[in-house]
């Protein structure tokens, strides 16, 4: 089956591929059964039978395993171990696809596959715009000066707080629940201009769960965490929620391990 990823999590991917199966995959090696000439500059070395050059030596084969096999040997194990864990009454894996599995249900710590549909909130594009004009050297000097009131110290403050990349909020709506989590943008496969075309449209992905049963409004994205990388100690001394994204609850955190179509 074909997939277009538009988002891959290497890190988690491979953390929970060696939880689950181990040492992950590198390189595969054949067994070449063939005579050849000894070549010492190559570094191999031949074995000798009734004085002989044996006929048979082991080489890579240069097969290396991508992002994207080590997930796909990842749901493959997933699916072994769900059989498994459910004779057990110890599901960690659930695939929303299947009937009867009721997504309140699914604690935290659980990982999940679904399909829904990919909403990035409108404000964001707002800030993803800013963030756009403010980091072109063509159009940014003459819009922080307007923003920092052309105070020297400030412009220097505001270039260094506003960085390329950082996360990127998306959520979805799954049966009056809505799952969210905040991407980041360094684990896109696609530019934001092409992922953006995908908002909307139904997406598979594979999650864990984080956090459960926000109810009311849930804060999805916070501007001095998410974009400007402050930390909590000094977040704590801001008051000011101007700028941060809500969504509507209940819903659950997830974590986001891969998004693809």
């Amino acid at each position: 089956m074909f997939r277009d990823y538009l988002y891959l999590d290497k890190n988690r991917i491979n953390k929970y591929y060696k939880q689950i199966c181990g040492v992950i995959p590198n390189k595969e090696k054949k067994l070449i059964e063939k005579n050849a000439n000894l070549d010492t500059s190559a570094g191999v070395k031949f074995e000798k039978v009734n004085g002989n050059q044996t006929k048979s030596k082991q080489i890579d084969i240069g097969i290396s395993y991508e992002t994207e096999d080590v997930l796909q040997l990842f749901e493959q194990k997933l699916q072994k171990f769900e059989q498994k864990l459910q004779k057990e009454d110890k599901s960690k894996f659930f695939d929303l696809y299947d009937e009867g599995i009721d997504i309140d249900t699914i604690s935290k710590g659980a990982i999940v596959k679904f399909e829904g549909k990919l909403e990035v909130p409108h404000e964001f594009d707002e800030i993803d715009f800013i963030k756009k004009v403010l980091n072109n050297p063509k159009t940014s000097d003459y819009f922080i000066k307007d923003i920092i009131n052309n105070n020297s110290s400030d412009e220097e403050l505001f270039k260094v707080l506003l960085k390329e990349g950082g996360e990127i909020p998306i959520y979805f709506s799954l049966n009056d629940l809505i799952l969210y989590s905040n991407i980041k943008s360094e684990n896109l496969t696609v530019r934001y201009d092409e992922f953006e075309s995908y908002i909307e449209d139904d997406v598979t992905v594979i999650a864990k769960v984080e956090k459960c049963h926000a109810k009311g409004k849930i804060k999805i994205y916070d501007k001095y965490k998410d974009l400007f990388k402050i930390n909590r100690a000094m977040r704590r001394e801001i008051e000011d929620n101007d700028g941060d994204i809500y969504v509507d609850g209940p819903g659950k955190k997830i974590s986001i391990i891969a998004i693809y179509t």
